[in-house]
């Protein structure tokens, strides 16, 4: 895509972080939601041209992360944030309608409470990543860095549970996610259909 063609349809866009809303000037490309069925948590992905002033054109990779469950207070889940009932509609982005239990702590129906009791909500996480070009687009849709040898997480300099104790970074595939964003995508930007095509070594 050009730089006069990208100007020319440019939009301001102000989106929500888990920080303060980021601003930008760009053009949304597509996206990808993989929720649906019975899924509790899911992740949606949008890709944006992004056209700061003083660089070339680049990307923004925007993702949601939904959730629609809650937990007993103090409950060993750990996942979400302590919340009155009566402020759960306020709290959640998603529809109060559909917020769901934890089968592993089992909490009341938040509905079936009084006001002023507590429970613990999962909140709507919110990422964003700028990339320079396709190839630093891709590498951000990859999985995480995990240990050749036993999968789990950087362990360096400490002995892993599983008794691994080198860490040696393993192959990152690209998301299943990313993957079907890219595709959707390759075909209205040269540079990732480019990126993607590309013969590489390990990463």
């Amino acid at each position: 895509m050009t730089e006069a063609a990208f100007t020319s349809t440019a939009v301001r866009y102000v989106l929500p972080t888990n920080d303060a809303p980021i601003e930008f000037d760009g053009e949304f490309i597509d996206s990808i939601d993989n929720g649906g069925g019975e899924r509790l948590r899911w992740a949606e992905l949008r890709l944006y041209w992004w056209y700061p002033a003083d660089r070339p054109v680049g990307y923004i990779l925007y993702t949601i992360g939904h959730t629609l469950v809650y937990h007993a207070l103090d409950s060993e889940c750990n996942k979400g944030v302590v919340t009155r009932v009566e402020n759960f509609e306020d709290v959640t982005d998603e529809d109060p309608a559909d917020l769901t239990a934890c089968t592993e702590c089992n909490p009341p129906d938040w509905r079936d409470l009084p006001d002023g009791e507590e429970l613990e909500l999962e909140v709507t996480w919110y990422r964003w990543v700028s990339c320079h070009d396709a190839d630093e687009l891709l590498l951000n849709l990859r999985k995480e860095p995990r240990c050749k040898y036993c999968a789990h997480r950087p362990h360096d300099r400490r002995r892993c549970y599983c008794s691994c104790e080198t860490y040696e970074e393993g192959d990152r595939p690209l998301s299943i996610p990313g993957y079907r964003l890219l595709t959707q995508v390759k075909s209205r930007d040269a540079a990732i259909a480019a990126a993607m095509s590309r013969k590489r070594t390990r990463l």
